[in-house]
């Protein structure tokens, strides 16, 4: 899998109807439901979980709310158009 978006522990303890607590103890490798875990890359402290490794039920839950994250248009453009507009280009 890509890294596509690894949901926090505090999301996967939404996602999953569980205390923070017991998401941590389902890091442990030994743990019959064990959640794939890695350390965050953007400097900040926590840790993000592999959607893959939690159940079907939260898979789902996670897909309908990055999907609805990605329908709400945001405020401004990404990145402002490079070159002026004239009237050629603008849409009519």
């Amino acid at each position: 899998m890509s890294e596509l978006v690894w949901p926090t522990t505090e999301q996967v303890a939404e996602l999953e109807g569980l205390s923070r607590v017991e998401v941590y103890r389902r890091m442990e490798p030994r743990d019959s439901h064990a959640l794939v875990w890695k350390n965050r890359e953007d400097g900040r402290p926590g840790r993000l979980i592999n959607p893959h490794s939690m159940s079907i039920d939260a898979q789902r839950r996670w897909r309908h709310e990055l999907l609805e994250a990605a329908a709400v248009p945001k405020a401004e453009p990404a990145q402002p158009g490079l070159l002026p507009r004239t009237r050629r280009g603008r849409p009519n």
